[in-house]
C-alpha cells in the first residue's frame, strides 16, 4: 500500500512477488461513479438525469499452487531448518510437463503480525544468487554429450582424489583411480570434471551454459528476479576457469534458474518456463489464459534420456542414496559450495539437491537448497538430500506421486 501525500488518499499496488508481478491485471479498473444534480445537503439526486457508472475489478490470479501441499512443504522446511541450524532452507515442486509450480517455500516466511519486518518479504528464490557447486555437473557433462566429446563409458584417471592444474590443486572428497564418465557424476569427482571439461570448446560451453537459461531470467512470474551470470568466453579459454565452472564455481544463479535447468532432464531435453499462475479470473467468473507457455528445445532428447538414467544412478549408487523411494524413478544431484565471503572462500557452505521424482504418469523436478546449515550439515547428502527425500514421501503421502508395487 502507498499514500499519496498530494492528494491524500491511499492506493493499493503489489510490492513483492506474484502481488507485484501481476499488478497491472489485479488492480480495479474503475470505481463505482454516480454523476448528477446535487441536493441542498451535496448528496447526488438519483433521478432520469442521474448516471451511474458500475465499479470494474481487476482480475483474480488463480495459482497452480496446492495449499494442502505448500503447508506441508513447509512444514518440512522448518523441522529440516531446525535440524541443520541452516540461515534458510529454500524448496520447489514443478510439473516438468507444465512448467507449472505445485508448490514453493522458504523456512524465512514473512510474519503479517511484524509488518516492519522487511528483511522476510525478500524472496530468495529468484533474489538469492549462489555458486551452484557440485549440481553443475550434469549440465557440464550434457554438454560433452551433446558436442560427443565423451561417451558415458570412457575411463578418466581420476589420480586418487588430487590432481594439479596449472597453480591450482584439485581434490575429491572420495578417492578414485579411475572412473567412468558417468561415474564422475555418479560420485561426483571434481578431478574427473576438470579433466572432461577441456574436451569443450570455450564458446560452446558459454553457449551451452545460456542454453541451459543461466545469466537470464527464468521469467518465473516473481518480480525483481536476478539473472546471475556466467563467465565470459575469454575467461573460459583458461584451463583452470573452465575446469572450476564445470563444477559450479565463477558464476552465480538464482534457485529457479537451476530448477528449469534440471527441468530439461525429465522433460526430453525441453527448457520450459516456470510459472504460479495458471490464469485469470473476472468476477463473474470468466476465465482468460495467461500467455502461452515459453519452450525451447535446449538438449537433444537422447541427451536427455541419458542423463535422466545417470541422476537416477546418482541415487541408486552414488551421492544421492538417501533420496530414493521405492516404486518411483528418483534421480538428482548434490552440491556442496563454499561461499566467497569479501573475495575469499570460506568455511561456510550452500548445499543443495536438485532433481525429480516420477510415477507411472507424472513426472515432477524437485529443487532443494540449504543456506549455511551448520558445521555437522554442510554437506548436501546431509542437510538438502533429506529435506528432498521428505518432499517425495510428502508427494506420496498426497497421493500426487504412487508408487509402483
Amino acid at each position: 500500500m502507498r499514500k499519496n501525500t498530494l492528494k491524500n488518499y491511499t492506493t493499493v499496488d503489489g510490492k513483492y512477488g506474484l502481488e507485484k508481478f501481476y499488478d497491472k491485471a489485479l488492480t480495479g479498473i474503475q470505481s463505482t461513479k454516480i454523476h448528477g444534480r446535487k441536493d441542498v445537503n451535496h448528496n447526488i439526486i438519483l433521478d432520469k438525469n442521474s448516471q451511474v457508472k458500475n465499479r470494474v475489478d481487476g482480475l483474480d490470479v488463480i495459482t497452480s499452487i496446492s495449499l494442502k501441499f505448500q503447508s506441508a512443504l513447509e512444514e518440512i522446511l522448518d523441522k529440516h531448518r531446525e535440524r541443520t541450524d541452516a540461515k534458510e532452507i529454500i524448496a520447489s515442486v514443478m510439473d516438468s510437463k507444465t512448467g507449472e509450480v505445485l508448490a514453493v517455500a522458504s523456512s524465512r516466511r514473512y510474519n503479517p503480525s511484524k509488518i516492519t519486518d522487511i528483511e522476510s518479504t525478500t524472496i530468495s528464490v529468484t533474489r538469492y544468487m549462489f555458486e551452484p557447486g557440485s549440481v553443475l555437473k550434469p549440465i557440464t557433462f550434457a554438454l560433452l554429450l551433446q558436442d560427443k566429446k565423451i561417451h558415458p563409458h570412457d575411463i578418466i584417471n581420476t589420480e586418487n582424489g588430487r590432481y594439479q592444474l596449472g597453480n591450482t590443486i584439485i581434490t575429491d572428497e572420495h578417492k578414485y583411480d579411475y572412473l567412468s564418465a558417468e561415474n564422475i557424476v555418479v560420485h561426483s569427482s571434481n578431478v574427473g570434471m576438470a579433466k572432461l571439461a577441456q574436451k569443450l570448446d570455450e564458446i560452446d560451453f558459454y553457449q551451452g551454459l545460456i542454453e541451459f537459461g543461466f545469466s537470464r531470467k527464468s521469467g518465473i512470474d516473481i518480480s525483481d528476479e536476478l539473472g546471475g551470470s556466467i563467465p565470459n568466453i575469454h575467461q573460459l579459454r583458461h584451463s583452470t576457469y573452465k575446469a572450476t565452472a564445470s563444477y559450479g564455481y565463477g558464476m552465480k544463479v538464482n534457485f529457479f534458474q537451476l530448477l528449469a535447468a534440471y527441468n530439461i532432464f525429465n522433460n526430453e531435453g525441453k527448457w520450459i518456463k516456470p510459472s504460479i499462475g495458471s490464469y485469470f479470473q473476472s468476477a463473474s467468473g470468466k476465465k482468460q489464459k495467461i500467455e502461452d507457455k515459453k519452450t525451447k528445445q535446449a538438449i537433444e532428447p537422447n541427451i536427455a534420456y541419458i542423463m535422466n538414467h545417470i541422476l537416477r544412478k546418482v541415487v541408486k549408487d552414488g551421492t544421492g542414496k538417501e533420496a530414493y523411494t521405492e516404486g518411483l524413478r528418483v534421480g538428482g544431484k548434490t552440491g556442496t559450495a563454499h561461499i566467497s565471503i569479501r573475495g575469499r572462500y570460506e568455511n561456510v557452505y550452500n548445499s543443495s539437491f536438485f532433481g525429480f521424482a516420477n510415477d507411472y504418469k507424472n513426472r515432477y523436478t524437485i529443487g532443494v537448497t540449504a543456506i549455511e546449515p551448520s558445521d555437522d550439515f554442510h554437506f548436501a547428502s546431509q542437510s538438502a538430500v533429506p529435506v528432498f527425500k521428505n518432499i517425495v514421501d510428502a508427494l506420496v503421502e498426497h497421493k500426487i506421486l504412487t508408487p509402483l508395487n
